[in-house]
């Protein structure tokens, strides 16, 4: 389900450079293999137990995980349980639309894997912190898939915790943020699209701020607390009744956040 944005009357486009949905793939079902020119990012929602196979490697899909497909990497899913799985789906298709750089091939009708491996290929040789395999060279898009909820929410709340304590670290005081980053350069995990999490603490609001780039935002009210891979959580009940909302600031417009929990 495409969010269209009114003020881009006839396209199914967030902003005029990222198209943004919600995607659902149901009990035991599985999507098919493809690839396409656009580079794309998913941030589960809701649902466990589903992979992505990503140039043929499983990577688990878990609520709260940042998943990336860079442009041109052959992708399918597999949902291995009896409930749903819901994600936010990112790509740069509008962007690409306008460079006419628009590339899409069908994989084989066949699963590339049905693995289900705790920890992929890539996550085995890239995410160790601070670390990197010294034979692999730099890569323009980022070599890991994955990158998992308990590390975002620990980063965030150590900003906010050091914050407290008056040391440097967050953006500005209750106001954590962090970056998505290729490991192999250090720059944003990938080249046409900037993925970050932000967390406020209560009663925090931000500085404004003004941007000639166009974004997507997802507001959520209290954040996800870490769960084991294979934990039992009834669908629409993933620690909050109340969805994500998606907001998409105009640029060059004047933009603050307020926090009213966590």
């Amino acid at each position: 389900m495409a969010l269209s944005n009114p003020g881009l009357p006839g396209l199914p486009y967030a902003t005029p450079t990222l198209w943004a949905a919600i995607q659902y793939l149901g009990p035991r079902e599985v999507a098919p293999s493809h690839r396409h020119s656009q580079g794309a990012f998913r941030f589960v929602l809701d649902g466990e137990g589903m992979w992505t196979n990503v140039d043929g490697d499983a990577v688990a899909m878990r609520r709260g995980d940042l998943l990336l497909t860079p442009s041109w990497a052959f992708h399918e899913h597999q949902n291995v349980t009896d409930e749903p799985m819901t994600w936010i789906d990112g790509l740069d298709i509008p962007l690409v639309a306008q460079l006419d750089a628009g590339f899409f091939e069908f994989g084989p009708d066949e699963l590339s894997t049905t693995a289900t491996p705790e920890r992929s290929r890539a996550e085995r040789l890239w995410a160790h912190p601070g670390l990197r395999p010294i034979s692999r060279p730099d890569r323009p898009n980022s070599p890991l898939a994955a990158y998992r909820w308990e590390h975002t929410d620990a980063a965030l709340t150590a900003q906010l915790e050091l914050g407290v304590e008056g040391i440097a670290g967050v953006l500005e005081p209750g106001h954590a943020g962090v970056r998505f980053s290729n490991p192999t350069t250090g720059k944003d995990a990938l080249v046409t699209i900037r993925t970050e999490m932000r967390r406020l603490r209560a009663g925090t609001r931000t500085t404004p701020l003004r941007s000639v780039g166009s974004a997507a935002v997802w507001c959520r009210p209290t954040p996800w607390r870490t769960r084991s891979r294979r934990a039992e959580h009834p669908p629409g009940r993933s620690g909050t009744s109340r969805p994500l909302d998606p907001r998409c600031p105009p640029p060059r417009c004047s933009v603050a956040y307020s926090g009213a929990c966590i």
